[in-house]
């Protein structure tokens, strides 16, 4: 086994039990495994943005690699309000940076209002309920169609909710509490999903062809927090005594 997977592996047993130490309670070594940790991903967001987006889709057009090829310069306007969002780091200027910040902000909602009618609204009140190949199918999409219409009448704001659009609006809460119910469930169980596949790399890492690192780092995060915990508490006693 090559050195650096010896070394890659340690490091992440290492740093996997500094951040299960905030279970316990905050430390150092929890804080300096939480900065690394968003360290390294706004630096890789920031590599993958730049080679997966702004490359292909804005130098290039701009810069063409193929001579045969001429510049798109309509992509200038993309160009300038991406410059524009850079002078929030000068205080002067800062305010520069409203006008790209409500292009994007716009443009974005008008996309995800589309896609959200799309795909919610049309496809489940008006196309799904019609489309069906079993009796379990069809009453599916009839209480999908019912919830779905029960929501939008819970947001209906323009009339006071009593009597029956009070009853109807009542009933959307029910379809939304199971609604975000659902959803916070799955991501739960997207993140233990995760929880499962760091623990099976911990099991690993303890294995002989790792020097059991992951019992060699558990000793030296305990070992660490036991001092740590111990020095601070011997320091705020002398400031009480004091």
């Amino acid at each position: 086994m090559l050195l650096t997977e010896i070394i890659g592996a340690w490091l992440a047993a290492f740093l996997t039990l500094s951040i299960l130490s905030f279970l316990f309670k905050e430390n150092p070594l929890y804080k300096i495994a939480e900065h690394l940790f968003v360290g390294t991903s706004a630096g890789w967001g920031v590599v993958i943005a730049y080679w997966q987006v702004i490359d292909p889709n804005l130098i290039n057009r701009l810069f063409p690699d193929d001579p045969s090829v001429s510049p798109e310069f309509k992509y200038i306007i993309p160009l300038i309000l991406g410059l524009l969002m850079l002078t929030r780091l000068v205080p002067k200027l800062y305010w520069l940076a409203r006008f790209s910040i409500a292009y994007i902000v716009g443009v974005f909602a008008g996309l995800r209002a589309y896609a959200y009618l799309n795909s919610d609204i049309y496809g489940q009140v008006i196309k799904d309920p019609f489309v069906y190949d079993s009796v379990g199918s069809f009453i599916s999409s009839v209480i999908l169609l019912l919830g779905t219409i029960a929501a939008l009448v819970y947001f209906f704001f323009s009339k006071k909710h009593e009597g029956a659009i009070g009853k109807i609006g009542k009933v959307g809460i029910y379809f939304l509490m199971v609604s975000f119910g659902a959803s916070f469930g799955f991501t739960v169980i997207g993140r233990i999903s995760l929880l499962i596949g760091r623990f099976d790399d911990m099991i690993q890492f303890s294995q002989p062809q790792y020097y059991y690192g992951t019992l060699w780092c558990l000793g030296a995060v305990i070992i660490t927090l036991f001092f740590y915990f111990y020095i601070k508490d011997s320091n705020n006693s002398t400031v009480e005594k004091n």
